[in-house]
């Protein structure tokens, strides 16, 4: 027994040969996203100017156009960005309808899925016309004479190293918890 608290108190206190050779480092800065959106409008049934007074009917149309144009240089991304177009639609302040655009080979393209995502090449613009139908069965009468509120946003994200199907699930599937830090076009 005493050589067992012996050989306990020497593994317990014995030392230990060690070494370090610190390796070499750097300091760099990360890349970042930058987008500018401009000419922008919001229209109805084809290109009617949606003012206060206008008086929305379900099955009517609403457009959001806008330019989109890729900032981030070279130098700050390498690769350019995923995109998408969304348009709320809100009555009485509570969203009732959404939906997400990027630009299709003709016109506007609404985004079902990953495969519908396209990259904005750095420096480039793109002109999209998004359009998203008043669902005649979401507005019934409860809706008359209440206080439509349409808007839309850009959302982008790095197209580098990272997965179309995790662009999208940023973007679109989980957009409601998009990054509020993420910086303003």
């Amino acid at each position: 027994s005493i050589l067992l608290v012996l050989s306990l108190i020497l593994g317990f206190t014995g030392a230990w040969f060690t070494a370090k050779d610190d390796g070499s480092s750097s300091d760099t800065l990360f890349g970042k996203v930058a987008i500018s959106t401009e000419g922008s409008k919001l229209t109805y049934d084809g290109d009617k100017t949606l003012e206060t007074k206008t008086k929305l009917m379900p099955g009517c149309s609403v457009k959001a156009t806008v330019a989109i144009r890729n900032d981030t240089v070279a130098s700050e991304n390498e690769g350019g960005i995923y995109y998408v177009v969304k348009i709320i639609i809100s009555v009485n302040g509570e969203a009732k309808q959404e939906g997400f655009f990027v630009k299709g080979e003709t016109a506007a393209k609404k985004v079902g899925s990953a495969t519908d995502l396209v990259v904005l090449d750095n420096a480039a613009s793109v002109t999209i016309t998004a359009e998203e139908k008043l669902d005649g069965a979401t507005y019934t009468n409860d809706f008359a004479n209440k206080t439509v509120h349409i808007e839309y946003s850009v959302y982008a994200i790095q197209s580098a190293h990272i997965e179309a199907t995790e662009a999208y699930k940023i973007l679109v599937t989980d957009n409601a918890s998009f990054p509020d830090n993420a910086p303003q076009a």
